[in-house]
């Protein structure tokens, strides 16, 4: 059986009927009503079902009185799939949980520690430049930062750019991290400027390392990043790195300049033996705005589209979902500038800045809170989907698209007035 996605439907009935039978769901069923159709989750499994509006009218109406004749069928079909449980005498009144949720805090941070980069990518999100205004955050105000972040919670931190390695105190702050006990360190970098020197530090103090490859063509990778020979110096590093035991993992970035190698690029990480993940459409934020870089006709797989229900949820997952973002809840960037915005990706969402207040003060400001609390409950569309406290939400993707922060997304291809996934 699949994890998710399958439809339940009404049968015909049994021919079952001397015994009076009472059913109810599953303490970890919930039932969740879209427009067209609902959705079962079952989250003791993970699993996530659909179901027709007959089958959404029996669940329903069989939880509070006897189950009828015509509907015996169906519900031995569900007792088997042990989503509801069933008795001769009626239950007692169960009173629902809505899970215990914390107050959602700073859990994730990314520093962007410079604004400088020495490639020119043509869809580059942050828009850097080789010479770029002077970042207004020094090494003692990033410390300050962190200090600050982990005083809140905040366990995991990522430090980026521009190019992270140009800034020349950059291991001092990651070993800075290490010590506040931040339990999860990442460098997100090019790679081009790495020295060998560096890999016992980051071999030793368990850093983790993340970098692109556009392409397994030196060509077409440089084209895109602009410098001739990078290509040839990243695969150099993901190699040193990997060869000594550096944790690292690799992002490809699908663009109308790479989208006919994006096969053979997956191909090659496989063979390089290295974590990756398969190719995601460039974000239309910064220089990824062109339209000259738009991909066309990406396989699916390689699209970023959701075109079937393949959903899993768990118990916590759910009830998070009712009440907060499920993507950026409880994370932050903070950019060279230092202002304070709820993803790498929104940059003109600043909610304040470490320049003129404490990170503390603009995680109280009023519009992080409801940032983080952007739920599908409150997104065009999505709020009338049976699948909505399962899906994954990319707010700024959808925001990029229209400036409409209560959009749908538009990688979704479900239609849930229909019930129907539309196919392109």
């Amino acid at each position: 059986m699949s994890k998710a996605g399958p439809h339940i439907s009404k049968k015909a009935p049994s021919r079952d009927t001397k015994k009076r039978m009472y059913v109810r769901l599953k303490e970890d069923c919930v039932l969740v009503q879209g427009v067209a159709r609902s959705a079962l989750y079952d989250l003791s499994e993970g699993k996530v079902y659909s179901l027709n509006r007959s089958a959404h009218r029996v669940v329903t109406s069989v939880q509070h009185s006897i189950v009828k004749r015509r509907h015996r069928a169906f519900v031995d079909q569900l007792i088997n799939m042990e989503l509801v449980e069933n008795a001769e005498a009626p239950f007692p009144v169960r009173k629902e949980s809505q899970g215990t949720i914390p107050e959602t805090t700073l859990e994730f941070i990314w520093l962007e520690v410079t604004s400088a980069c020495n490639l020119t990518c043509i869809h580059c999100y942050g828009d850097c430049l080789s010479s770029p205004e002077p970042d207004r955050v020094d090494g003692e105000g990033w410390k300050v930062v962190m200090r600050q972040a982990r005083a809140l919670g905040c366990s995991q931190v990522q430090f980026i750019g521009g190019e992270p390695l140009l800034k020349k105190d950059l291991f001092s702050l990651v070993d800075f991290a290490l010590h506040k006990g931040y339990i999860f360190v990442e460098i997100f970098s090019n790679l081009t400027l790495l020295k060998k020197g560096r890999i016992p530090f980051l071999r030793d103090s368990g850093v983790h390392i993340a970098t692109t490859l556009y392409s397994s063509s030196p060509k077409t990778h440089d084209s895109i990043t602009g410098v001739t020979g990078s290509h040839a110096k990243t695969v150099k590093a993901i190699t040193l790195l990997r060869d000594n035991d550096v944790p690292v993992r690799v992002a490809v970035i699908a663009m109308k300049q790479n989208q006919d190698d994006l096969s053979a690029t997956v191909d090659f990480l496989h063979s390089m033996g290295v974590e990756y993940k398969l190719p995601d459409p460039v974000r239309p934020t910064g220089r990824g705005c062109s339209q000259e870089i738009q991909p066309l006709n990406l396989p699916p797989e390689f699209s970023g589209q959701m075109s079937e229900a393949n959903f899993w949820t768990d118990k916590h997952s759910f009830y998070v979902n009712q009440r907060n973002n499920s993507c950026w809840a409880g994370k932050v960037a903070v950019t060279a500038a230092g202002e304070v915005i709820p993803c790498i990706f929104a940059r003109d969402l600043v909610v304040g800045n470490i320049c003129e207040e404490g990170l503390k003060d603009s995680l109280q400001n009023k519009k992080i809170q409801e940032l983080w609390g952007l739920t599908k409950d409150q997104v065009e569309v999505c709020q009338d989907c049976e699948y909505r406290y399962a899906c994954h939400d990319c707010r700024p993707l959808a925001y990029a698209q229209g400036g409409n922060l209560y959009a749908k997304s538009p990688r979704c291809l479900y239609d849930p007035y229909r019930g129907r996934w539309q196919r392109k």
